[in-house]
């Protein structure tokens, strides 16, 4: 079982983040639906920050979704929703793999949550 706790989130077989991010540097991804980015500060903690149109049902489900994996909502500006994680809060013995982990299953729900057509 991973850390999260599902036995079929699988981490993925290279790494997502890289082995060239080193403290205090960041990665970012845009995203057709956000923006995210991964940082790596000078203590060796990994945070997670998701930004997404605020205000929105697709954004609403995300949140929830989102929450599910340890990610908590952070602030809100100019029309986005900031959403952050952190291995702070864990103390994991391998804070990167967690990481990788976390991000991977980040990509995914923001990937497959869809919004419900109210018109046929």
């Amino acid at each position: 079982m991973n850390p999260l706790g599902n036995p079929q989130d699988k981490r993925p077989s290279t790494s997502i983040i890289g082995t060239s991010l080193r403290p205090g540097n960041n990665l970012t991804l845009n995203l057709p639906k956000g923006v995210v980015t991964v940082s790596l500060d000078h203590l060796g903690d990994w945070t997670i920050t998701i930004g997404l149109p605020a205000g929105t049902d697709k954004t609403n489900r995300l949140t929830n979704a989102l929450t599910s994996l340890g990610f908590f909502q952070a602030a809100e500006s100019e029309g986005i929703a900031y959403l952050l994680w952190t291995s702070a809060f864990d103390e994991p013995s391998d804070a990167r793999e967690l990481a990788e982990l976390v991000l991977f299953k980040a990509l995914r729900t923001i990937q497959e949550t869809s919004v419900t057509s109210y018109i046929s």
